[in-house]
């Protein structure tokens, strides 16, 4: 009685009706609260959840050595209007047809499952226990390198989700292409054969950020930094300049692949996070990351 009259007394309402109103209209406006903080929680903890159910993958890739004379044709018949252009824009008259075509194909082959190769891939998940472990995968040898990273995509069933930025376009695409190019058996994940799209088990980091926008592009970088999130694109190495680096001859093999892995890890680390930031998850710190470089045993190999 004592908050109806003070009400009466605030509002200075003429009846004890608008009172019960006011009071009902609370009522409820504490109960809708109350269903959408519920309803928040809920979807929160099921991000949670799905996050346990992820495989973050990144792929970097180089420029395959040409077998012969035949594929440095069919590139040049790919990319002929491009060859043209370079040649009617060419102001050095010592350059020849063929440096241009060897200046194009070191900076487009890698594009292309055709006529490029994998270098490295990195493959992370997060624990139960919010630990996130990357396992990196580089070695010049891409039909070992298939073959680990075909046991570590295959090795946990837990895991129903393959995550990547701008997969669907080019990582998940392109492994499949080189498993098949060698020979090899595409691993179940991969397989999209006879599967409807929207029973793949694929997130796409790019498309979640570009909405409604088809075709909208935007880098792991710059979108690292918009939602600020640690960006591992500091290293000497970047996505753009990787074919030159793998060609320089400053450093060893190893010591060039210790570098690409590196790098290709932190990919995987900041895909991670931008996925979370998204998902309105808190961040994975990088305390609780941990990169393994997988040892190789020749005797994985698949045929």
């Amino acid at each position: 009685m004592y908050i109806k009259e003070k009400c009466i007394s605030l509002t200075r309402v003429g009846t004890l009706l608008d009172v019960r109103v006011f009071l009902k209209d609370s009522v409820l406006l504490i109960g809708k609260y109350q269903l959408k903080t519920s309803n928040k929680m809920a979807t929160q903890n099921n991000e949670q959840q799905k996050l346990k159910e992820i495989t973050f993958i990144d792929i970097e890739t180089i420029p395959r050595t040409p077998e012969d004379r035949d594929f440095i044709d069919l590139f040049e018949k790919k990319f002929k209007n491009e060859i043209q252009a370079m040649i009617d824009k060419n102001i050095n008259p010592l350059k020849s047809v063929d440096d241009m075509i060897e200046e194009l194909h070191n900076s487009k082959a890698a594009l292309y499952a055709e006529f490029g190769q994998v270098i490295s891939v990195a493959i992370g998940r997060v624990t139960a226990g919010g630990k996130m472990y990357i396992k990196i995968i580089a070695n010049e040898d891409e039909k070992l390198l298939l073959s680990h990273a075909s046991a570590g995509l295959e090795g946990n069933a837990a895991y129903t989700y393959l995550c990547a930025h701008n997969g669907l376009e080019f990582d998940f695409p392109f492994l499949t292409r080189r498993f098949l190019a060698n020979g090899m058996k595409v691993p179940h994940i991969l397989n999209t054969g006879g599967r409807k799209p929207w029973d793949l088990p694929y997130i796409d980091t790019m498309q979640i950020w570009s909405g409604t926008q088809w075709n909208y592009k935007v880098s792991l970088d710059l979108l690292c930094k918009v939602l600020g999130v640690p960006s591992p694109k500091q290293s000497a190495v970047t996505g753009k300049n990787l074919s030159q680096f793998w060609q320089a001859e400053n450093l060893t093999k190893d010591e060039k692949l210790k570098m690409i892995g590196e790098y290709n890890g932190g990919d995987v680390a900041a895909l991670a996070n931008v996925y979370c930031k998204m998902k309105g998850l808190p961040i994975i710190e990088e305390s609780m990351i941990e990169y393994v470089f997988e040892k190789f045993e020749p005797n994985l190999l698949t045929k």
